[in-house]
Parts: structure tokens; sequence; C-alpha cells
């Protein structure tokens, strides 16, 4: 994943939208496996109201080279970050090509905001079905609280007025901090940065006392 050198702004909206997101409805049929799925226009109405209330807009387009989709999410500063979803036409038709950017859209959209199918339709785009990981509801909580948990950090953070003694609670922490990137990176990341700009904080205070 990339982002634009600041992040400060659409790191937190995006938090916020990842748990804002609709449920996914499941309105279109896959003749092939006889199931429903969650089609490009169901997921980006999921995501739509979610994003639209924190400040955030999807852009899509493919790479230069023409075997990536890029799904990037701007925010109004003009902070943005954006994924990379791999082109795999099966068919060498404007059919196949049409169906391979559209489930690359719907799954780079899907993995950018943390919204995981439980079925699929891309055997028009591809002739092996790789099935993902379901996500169940619980998943969502544990996020939640992760979310919590490095709120609770950076509180504690902001009581100490000591480099020493903050180096001493990350380390303190550190089981904490590492739960917290392995339940979101995202979250991880605007985490250390807080706790960056604490320490700024703490060095400019010394230097003006």
């Amino acid at each position: 994943m990339k982002t634009s050198t600041d992040t400060d702004k659409i790191i937190p909206a995006y938090i916020k939208a990842e748990h804002e997101v609709g449920a996914v409805k499941k309105t279109a049929s896959n003749p092939h496996f006889r199931s429903k799925y969650a089609n490009l226009e169901a997921v980006m109405e999921a995501c739509s109201e979610a994003l639209d209330k924190n400040g955030l807009a999807i852009w899509q387009s493919i790479t230069e080279e023409g075997d990536r989709m890029i799904t990037r999410l701007y925010h109004t500063s003009g902070q943005w970050m954006e994924g990379y979803t791999p082109l795999i036409i099966a068919k060498n038709d404007m059919q196949g090509l049409g169906s391979a950017y559209t489930y690359a859209r719907r799954y780079g959209l899907m993995a950018l905001m943390g919204i995981a199918p439980e079925d699929d339709d891309g055997n028009a785009a591809s002739a092996t079905i790789i099935p993902l990981p379901v996500k169940k509801a619980e998943p969502k909580k544990v996020e939640v609280a992760h979310v919590e948990e490095a709120k609770s950090i950076l509180l504690e953070a902001k009581q100490i007025s000591d480099a020493k003694e903050l180096d001493w609670f990350l380390k303190k922490n550190a089981q904490r901090i590492a739960d917290i990137r392995e339940a979101s990176t995202v979250t991880h990341e605007y985490l250390q940065q807080r706790i960056d700009e604490r320490r700024q904080e703490i060095n400019k205070e010394i230097k003006n006392a």
C-alpha cells in the first residue's frame, strides 16, 4: 500500500469509515455456482455513505503497464492512500477484459475498506477460483477493540513528559502495540505517528525549558 506524505487526516477518517461500512447485499446471481454474490454496485453502495460522511472518495484506474487496478482513497484534505489488484484476463477479448476490470475494481474496493466476500463470481475473470478467507461478524468487534486500545495507549503516552520514560513505556507495552499491528496496520500506523508526535513535543518542551 502507498500513501501521501502526510496521513494525519486521512487515517482517522479511514478508521471511522471502515467501521461504519454497511452490510453488503448479495444481489447478483452466479449460475456457474448457483449462488448469490455481492457485485460491484452492491459493494459501492455499502461504502458510499461511510465514505461521504467522513470526507472520503474512491478513485480507480489501470496502471500504465495495464497489469494492475489502482484503488485510491482520497480525503478532502488532499491526502490519499492506495492499493493494487492484479488483472488476470482469462479470455483474450473485450468481454474477458471487462470482466477482469470489474472483478479487480470490486476486490480492490473490498480490500481497501476491509470487506470480505462469502462467495465469488470470479469464474468469468479467471478459470481458477482461489477462495478468500471468510470474514465473520466477530472480527469487526475485535478491530473496534484495538482502536480503543490504541486510544488508551495514546492517552497514557500524553501523560508522559520525559523521553526516557516514554521509551520505557513503549517497551513495557510492546505486546499491546504488536497486537494492534496484527489487527490493523492502519490503526498501528496512526498510533505510531501520534507517538512520534508526542516524542517531538517532549523534546521541544525540554529544549524550551
